[in-house]
């Protein structure tokens, strides 16, 4: 036995009916509006959605349906494909001619103005279907194409159910539901903003300062604000929302040597933000491209390690730090220690006291297999214990090498 389900369904916004939720959504770029529906009760289907689908204004206009079922929801074509007041029957065969369309008939009681283009339609759906071929709990109803006619400026769609003349929403077992309808906010002559350009620092760049940068672009048409992302992550997590005309985000202070990604991406409200291209800058490093030890440390084992550029570390000073008054004193000692002889598998593992072990590789250079050898520990053995003024900087070390911010960061090379 065949049911009949007349579903007259154009709900917009989370329409709550037994569970049922309707939804209008618009399409990215286009002017076209997808009416779904979701979390419908399996056994207990809509019988049928009856609304009222109104544009307010003068401006915009609906000026097609379409994307719509045609026909018995069936295996393999489930949904609401059949249109009660527009539906055709041959009366000598009893078949369907036509299924018609889900307008409702022009010139029916309670149809409104059927006559497209239209501001304000009813729009009918039903459902013919033998068990177990019932249509989804889930799907698209239909779309509607709309046309602002080339005015610009914000309308209000809305919908209420059609329960005076169209039988509004009712269930299978009978139940009519009442439903409430969010009007959908929609902008006419909306222009996809463009894209962010002329970036600042450049794609690519290197030496930016560690102690922060101030990224700048120029921005996109019609772009009304910018959301950025940018981290050491890629793709880099969002961090903010930057209004126009601002067009600049401060990234605060940043990791020696770190490589940072980002991008900027123009919205205007109306549209889905045009994303930028993903640019990256390295911030500046603490040991210069033209040290000779330079592809050791940004080898993928090290990455950089900062204490290299400590300015006694090739003196025996691992941690960067004074113990008492000496720079080589005992902490240096058990750095060295939990390295020794270890090979660069393993000691790229290493961390005492949270420093890692390459920072005892003191001479930057293998003895055999291994970077902490006995090199590293008569380097160390020669400055332990000795007063700051016997432990002078590294030969590669800048001229003023006594203020205290610079006894673990310097920039040099040679």
């Amino acid at each position: 036995m065949k049911k009949l389900i007349l579903v007259l369904a154009i709900a917009l916004i989370a329409t709550q009916a037994f569970g049922l939720t309707v939804t209008l959504s618009k399409r990215t770029g286009q002017d076209i509006v997808d009416i779904n529906y979701a979390d419908a009760c399996s056994t207990n289907l809509p019988r049928t959605f009856a609304l009222d689908v109104n544009i307010a204004g003068s401006k915009a206009v609906i000026t097609d349906i379409n994307d719509y079922m045609e026909g018995e929801s069936n295996s393999t074509n489930l949904g609401y494909g059949i249109f009660p007041s527009q539906i055709d029957f041959n009366l000598t065969t009893g078949d369907v001619d036509s299924w018609g369309s889900p307008l409702a008939a022009q010139g029916d009681i309670g149809a409104k103005d059927q006559d497209l283009p239209s501001n304000d339609v009813v729009l009918e759906f039903a459902s013919l279907y033998k068990d177990p071929n019932a249509p989804p709990t889930s799907g698209r109803l239909c779309s509607l194409t709309i046309d602002c006619n080339s005015a610009t400026g914000a309308v209000s769609i809305s919908a209420i159910e059609e329960d005076d003349f169209r039988g509004g929403v009712i269930l299978e077992d009978g139940t009519a539901v009442e439903i409430t309808i969010a009007p959908l906010p929609y902008t006419c002559g909306c222009t996809k903003p463009g894209q962010a350009t002329n970036v600042s620092p450049s794609d690519g760049a290197t030496g930016v300062s560690r102690a922060g940068t101030d990224l700048t672009w120029t921005a996109g048409a019609a772009a009304t604000d910018h959301v950025v992302y940018f981290g050491t992550a890629n793709p880099p997590p969002k961090v903010g929302i930057v209004a126009m005309p601002t067009v600049t985000y401060a990234t605060g202070a940043m990791t020696q040597g770190q490589l940072y990604y980002w991008h900027a991406d123009a919205n205007n409200g109306c549209e889905d933000p045009c994303a930028g291209a993903q640019w990256s800058f390295r911030v500046e490093e603490c040991l210069k491209s033209s040290a000779a030890e330079y592809s050791i440390w940004t080898n993928a084992n090290w990455n950089r390690p900062s204490c290299w550029c400590y300015q006694r570390n090739c003196r025996g000073d691992a941690d960067g730090i004074k113990t008492g008054l000496y720079w080589v004193a005992s902490p240096d000692l058990t750095i060295l220690k939990a390295g020794y002889g270890k090979t660069d598998t393993v000691l790229k593992t290493i961390s005492s006291g949270g420093v890692p072990g390459i920072c005892a590789d003191f001479d930057r250079a293998k003895t055999g297999l291994y970077r902490v050898a006995s090199p590293d520990l008569t380097i160390l053995k020669t400055y332990y214990g000795k007063s700051a003024a016997n432990v002078p900087c590294c030969d590669i070390a800048p001229t003023d090498c006594t203020l205290a911010a610079g006894d673990k960061w310097n920039f040099w090379g040679k």
